[in-house]
C-alpha cells in the first residue's frame, strides 16, 4: 500500500519534459549507454531555456563527458548559429562517447572540444580575448578549482551573460554562488522559464532529501571594471 503510494506520488510530482526539446533528448534516449551519466530532462531543459531566453550564441561548458549537455547546447543555438566550446580532460571514455553523441548531430560543425585541464585551457582563451554569454561548469569542483575558473570566466562574460553550475547541493559550489554574489554582483536566475517549477521542486526535495537545488544559475549584473575586488584591492567580505 505505502509503496504504490509513493510511486503514486513520483508519478504525479514527475517533470513533464519541453516539446523543443524533443529533439535531443530523444536523440540522447536512442544512444546513452547504461551505467553512465547523461543530462536528465529537467536540466537539459533549463538550460536550453537559459540560452534561448537570454539570446546566447557562444556557450563554454566545462566538462564534457558524454556529451549531452553540450547537445542541448547547441540544439538551443541553432537558430542563431551559435557556438558551443567544451574543455575537458579525460583519462576514461568519457569523452569518446561524446565525441561519438555529437557526431550523429546535425549540429557538430558547431562544436570544438578542447581536451586538456580547464585550469590551463581558460588563462588561454582569456588572453586570447575570447568571449562567453553562457557557461555550464561542470567540472572539477572543489572550492579552489572553482575559484579560480569563476576568476577567469567572470572576465569573459559580458554584463548580461550567464554561468549556471551543476551540482549545486555540494557545499562548493554552494559557496562558489555565495562568492560571485558577494564579490561579483551576480544576480540568480529563477527557473520558471523552463517550466513545472512548483511540482519539480517539490519533487527534487522528496527524491533527494535536501532543500538545496541540483543545479542554479546566475546572472553577471556589474560590469567587471565595476566590480568590488576591481576598485578596491583589499575587498574582502564573508561567504
Amino acid at each position: 500500500m505505502l509503496a504504490r503510494l509513493k510511486s503514486a506520488i513520483k508519478g504525479a510530482l514527475a517533470y513533464r519534459p519541453l516539446a523543443e526539446t524533443a529533439e535531443p533528448r530523444e536523440h540522447i534516449v536512442r544512444t546513452a549507454r547504461p551505467g553512465y551519466p547523461f543530462c536528465p530532462p529537467d536540466e537539459g531543459d533549463f538550460l536550453h531555456a537559459l540560452i534561448v531566453g537570454h539570446g546566447c550564441k557562444a556557450c563554454l561548458e566545462t566538462g564534457f563527458g558524454t556529451g549531452s549537455t553540450a547537445l542541448y547546447m547547441l540544439h538551443a543555438t541553432r537558430a542563431t548559429h551559435g557556438r558551443v566550446t567544451s574543455i575537458d580532460w579525460s583519462a576514461d571514455e568519457f569523452n569518446r562517447l561524446g565525441r561519438e553523441l555529437l557526431a550523429a548531430s546535425p549540429d557538430a560543425a558547431r562544436h570544438r572540444l578542447i581536451e586538456e585541464p580547464s585550469e590551463l585551457v581558460l588563462p588561454r582563451l582569456a588572453l586570447a580575448g575570447e568571449a562567453f554569454d553562457f557557461v555550464f561548469v561542470d567540472g572539477w569542483k572543489s572550492f579552489d578549482q572553482l575559484a579560480f575558473e569563476a576568476f577567469l570566466l567572470n572576465r569573459m562574460l559580458p554584463v548580461g551573460g550567464i554561468v549556471c553550475y551543476d551540482d549545486a547541493v555540494n557545499a562548493s559550489v554552494r559557496a562558489m554562488i555565495r562568492l560571485l554574489k558577494a564579490y561579483y554582483g551576480y544576480v540568480e536566475v529563477p527557473r520558471r522559464a523552463s517550466g513545472g517549477e512548483g511540482r519539480r521542486r517539490l519533487f527534487e526535495i522528496l527524491t533527494r532529501r535536501t532543500w538545496h537545488r541540483p543545479y542554479r544559475a546566475l546572472r553577471k549584473a556589474v560590469a567587471t571594471e565595476a566590480q568590488a575586488p576591481r576598485r578596491d584591492g583589499y575587498f574582502y567580505c564573508p561567504i
